[in-house]
């Protein structure tokens, strides 16, 4: 059923609210846990409107966050969130609607993931990896099956039955739901290993013998966005001492070969993913450094087509994946700056500024202009270069864009700690820096930055 009545959308508007009040109490609502969960576990299989069920699954996380903001005994944390995922898990045996099941799985992995490590024992870390696996497969299964009947019901055409445009936008958004939910998934197997690394070796085995294979063979672009993602969490949150150094290199290949693609999400996601290998792999890459650099580069070089250019989503798409590309650029100089030969750093580090700003990718900005303050304030004569005038009025313009009010959030303490850095960089660039840098820089500055 999906029964809409006013007394339904009061109890889903007493639920949100109720949401609302966990989490913004915090450790305030800590007296009210006990009663506020038997009011939330029993809707979540109610059976009349799939909105409640989501906003009772949608508590549940919260209700966690503010035991643990309490100061409750972990043993006892553990307790509830494993009440909770076994009411959840009961929920999901039951679910028809692919977004209810897509917030149950967002709320086992937001639990998951406050609670943290001790959570599982091994077979319990077994059961629902099988459990998110076989949602994956089971997800597949109905995409095939929308499929089918949408090309069953357009050959009906001709014996009188239409397809018209409502039709195709319905098969087309219960496809674009299921691909979401493997999505979440995917972000759920991550936690896991975020948090339980020692016990998901089952998971993994079976995600790189048989899941990652079929998603990158398919040749379906949210299937492989899928397992790029899945890629990425392996190598952030396990790393290269985890696989043998041949399954290491063959991970960093594939992510990689993905970073051309033409669909502007898998770059995105591929090229994110040399950043996390960036970060993670320490002296591990060798040769496949040199392999990652010549991948971003030529990512960051891609022009966009004439069918990207005329939608201003594709275009906004493709400045996300663009950016990412830049942000890993930066991640191998910053994280991998001893492994990188000497003999083209230079070229490297002069190719990374003209490159900036990234104007699209917010979290990516702050990382990148929290990184070139360090560069400007510890190695200004490195990021100079041989041309100190030109890298000055770069650093004008990207300097004047990272000021504006979109990237940083002074309310937020580390947010705030990089714009006070960045102003830092600007006097030492107007002050101290002195000669063709301190000139060009205030010239520059004079010149292209308005008035504010």
């Amino acid at each position: 059923m999906q029964v809409h009545t006013d007394e339904i959308e009061e109890k889903d508007t007493a639920v949100q609210m109720l949401a609302v009040f966990i989490e913004e109490c915090g450790a305030g609502f800590a007296p009210y846990i006990e009663e506020a969960s038997k009011i939330i576990l029993g809707m979540l299989d109610y059976a009349g409107n799939d909105k409640i069920r989501s906003s009772a699954t949608d508590c549940l996380p919260y209700l966690v966050k503010s035991a643990k903001a309490s100061g409750i005994e972990h043993f006892n944390l553990v307790n509830m969130s494993t009440q909770f995922l076994q009411e959840i898990s009961k929920a999901i045996a039951q679910e028809w609607e692919t977004e209810v099941k897509m917030s149950q799985i967002t709320a086992i992995k937001d639990i998951v993931d406050e609670t943290g490590a001790g959570m599982f024992q091994q077979e319990s870390c077994n059961q629902l990896s099988q459990s998110v696996l076989s949602l994956v497969d089971k997800s597949l299964e109905r995409i095939e099956e929308s499929k089918k009947e949408e090309k069953e019901i357009r050959e009906d055409e001709d014996e009188g039955e239409e397809f018209d445009e409502d039709d195709a936008a319905m098969f087309k958004e219960e496809i674009k739901a299921e691909y979401d939910l493997q999505i979440a998934c995917a972000e759920l197997l991550g936690i896991m290993m975020k948090t339980h690394g020692a016990l998901v070796g089952e998971m993994v085995g079976h995600l790189q013998k048989k899941t990652l294979m079929e998603a990158f063979a398919s040749g379906e672009p949210k299937r492989q966005k899928f397992a790029l993602f899945v890629l990425d969490d392996l190598v952030e949150h396990l790393g290269p001492n985890y696989f043998t150094p041949e399954d290491y290199g063959q991970i960093v290949k594939t992510v990689c070969s993905f970073v051309n693609n033409k669909t502007s999400s898998i770059r995105q996601a591929a090229s994110y993913g040399i950043g996390v290998i960036a970060q993670n792999s320490g002296p591990s890459l060798g040769a496949l450094l040199q392999e990652c650099l010549n991948a971003l580069k030529t990512s960051i070089e891609l022009a966009p087509t004439e069918k990207v250019t005329a939608k201003k989503l594709k275009m906004t798409q493709f400045n996300h994946a663009r950016d990412n590309a830049i942000a890993s650029l930066g991640k191998m100089l910053k994280h991998q700056n001893e492994y990188i030969d000497p003999s083209i750093a230079p070229q490297l580090i002069q190719y990374w500024l003209h490159k900036l700003p990234i104007t699209h990718d917010i979290e990516e900005a702050q990382q990148q202009y929290d990184f070139l303050g360090d560069f400007i304030l510890q190695r200004m004569e490195v990021l100079a270069g041989a041309n100190p005038a030109g890298s000055a009025a770069q650093l004008a313009k990207i300097l004047g864009e990272a000021f504006d009010d979109k990237y940083f959030d002074e309310k937020e303490p580390d947010q705030a700690l990089i714009k006070q850095k960045l102003a830092q960089s600007v006097r030492y660039l107007m002050d101290t820096a002195g000669g063709a840098v301190s000139e060009t820089f205030k010239q520059t500055c004079a010149t292209i930055l308005s008035e504010d």
